[in-house]
């Protein structure tokens, strides 16, 4: 198990659905995400905290001269690393860059959940917090997949 293996479950369940990436804003974003977390398990994780998390986090970035507001919806995985003792952590998802102009007052925010038998709540904070409320009437200058690995 690895990363290409996570980001190739995301990459097929988009295409499954018909998802054009390019064209994702917030709200599809979100449902498409909790929808691929809640409907597919990655063969050899469990499906249990702290091996399979939702998270759900925004706030201001810069690169070099580029700056804007990012909203990120990431599956954080908990992989078994052969011959080791230990694991690494992959964390796929969609990221949403936006300008920063019209979100420079928002305090970044970061919220999670494990369980994926009941999301309702965290949907709920995610769609009532200030970020997604501006976010979601707004078309995102850019939405990429992300995929990170750490130790």
């Amino acid at each position: 198990m690895n990363r290409a293996v996570v980001l190739g479950s995301l990459q097929t369940f988009i295409r499954q659905r018909g998802v054009e990436v390019p064209s994702l804003t917030a709200h599809p974003a979100i449902e498409l995400m909790v929808d691929w977390f809640r409907l597919v398990p990655i063969d050899g994780i469990a499906h249990t905290a702290p091996a399979d998390t939702l998270t759900f986090r925004y706030g201001g970035w810069s690169e070099g001269c580029a700056t804007g507001f990012k909203i990120r919806m990431q599956r954080r995985l908990e992989l078994p690393e052969p011959g080791s003792t230990g694991n690494k952590t992959a964390v796929v998802g969609i990221a949403l860059l936006f300008a920063t102009d019209r979100f420079g007052d928002l305090v970044p925010l970061v919220t999670s959940s494990t369980d994926w038998r009941s999301l309702e709540a965290f949907v709920a904070a995610i769609e009532g917090s200030p970020g997604f409320l501006q976010s979601a009437a707004q078309t995102p200058s850019e939405v990429i997949v992300e995929v990170d690995e750490t130790r």
